[in-house]
């Protein structure tokens, strides 16, 4: 346990530098046009979704070399080695990506080059309006990982919760690969909508969608607990819809949102605020289905994603306006675009 502290510490350090802040912005400042941008970068982030359906696959496949028979306490040694087989296949694609950016980096000059050696503190001190977006974007992720992660990592017991504790192995499975399937579409969807609707409506109309599928929930886990396909069915919805809008709007709405010499700065503190939410719900909500069950713990997820369109509608530029309208924030950082080494106002 203590080793598995110290590798997630690490694979933060990683992941959070290089999946967040650098690939996003990687792929947004080497798009022509700004109004692709956000598109651009959300194709890139679409490949999370199908990666994180792998581990189910892999799980399915090691239970069927195995044999269901072959698992549990007194196949512990079958079990460990299913165990480590899922945990070091994990460092396949982590090679592939140190591979594929030192190939995509190596002797190139131009994309190594520096926007600016100026420390972004000191730009966003002259520019306090970057303050208030950034509260936009790092509260807004907060509350949406709560509700993602939290959905995510307790999935496997949702299901359990939902289907009974009689449920074998191979079809406890399959129905979290069902689950983690839905997200694909709620993805794809995401993208299309985005150039449309854009990042601010796109973030708002997923807290709706979040939050009413959240109570809707909460009532029938609630008082309806032996409707297990109707639960399972709003799950699903569940699932789609933490996949669709905010999923999207909070990954691509910081390269928006900050100017080329504050972005990826900006940018990390954004995803790191969604950590600590990632972070605190991986006690909050054992902590509270424990105590009060999975009915109260979606309740909690409706209200704090009613908070989200708050912070979306207030702190997200342009600030207190067309939250809910469709094409009312086409232009990102409200308005604003570089020129050369500074920030320039066109609003």
């Amino acid at each position: 346990y203590d080793l598995l502290i110290v590798y997630r510490f690490v694979l933060g350090i990683g992941v959070g530098g290089k999946q967040y802040p650098l690939s996003a912005t990687i792929c947004a400042e080497g798009t022509s046009s700004n109004k692709n941008r956000a598109t651009e970068v959300a194709k890139g982030f679409f490949w999370q979704t199908p990666g994180s359906i792998m581990p189910y696959l892999v799980a399915w496949v090691l239970v069927a070399i195995a044999g269901q028979a072959a698992t549990g306490a007194d196949h512990k040694g079958t079990v460990e080695m299913q165990y480590r087989v899922m945990f070091g296949l994990g460092a396949v694609p982590s090679v592939l990506v140190m591979m594929l950016t030192y190939l995509q980096f190596r002797g190139d000059a131009a994309a190594n080059k520096p926007v600016g050696n100026e420390n972004p503190l000191r730009v966003a001190a002259r520019h306090p309006e970057l303050w208030r977006r950034l509260v936009g974007t790092s509260f807004t992720w907060f509350l949406y990982d709560f509700v993602y992660y939290g959905t995510a990592l307790s999935q496997p017991e949702i299901v359990q919760n939902v289907f009974g504790d009689d449920e074998g192995l191979n079809d406890n499975i399959w129905h979290n690969v069902v689950l983690a399937s839905i997200a694909v579409p709620g993805v794809i969807l995401g993208i299309y909508n985005l150039e449309g609707m854009g990042n601010k409506t796109l973030m708002s109309w997923g807290f709706v969608m979040i939050g009413s599928i959240s109570f809707t929930l909460a009532y029938t886990l609630s008082y309806l607990a032996d409707h297990e396909w109707l639960n399972f069915c709003i799950t699903c919805g569940l699932i789609f819809s933490t996949n669709w809008g905010c999923n999207i709007a909070t990954y691509c709405l910081p390269v928006d949102a900050f100017p080329a010499e504050v972005r990826s700065s900006f940018y990390g503190l954004s995803a790191a605020a969604g950590k600590i939410g990632a972070f605190a719900v991986g006690y909050l909500f054992t902590a509270i289905s424990d105590a009060y069950g999975y009915g109260v713990v979606y309740m909690v997820c409706g209200i704090l994603s009613a908070v989200g369109v708050l912070l979306a509608h207030g702190f997200i530029e342009p600030f207190g306006a067309n939250t809910f309208c469709v094409g009312g924030a086409r232009r990102g950082a409200g308005g604003e675009e570089e020129d050369g080494g500074g920030i320039k106002s066109v609003v």
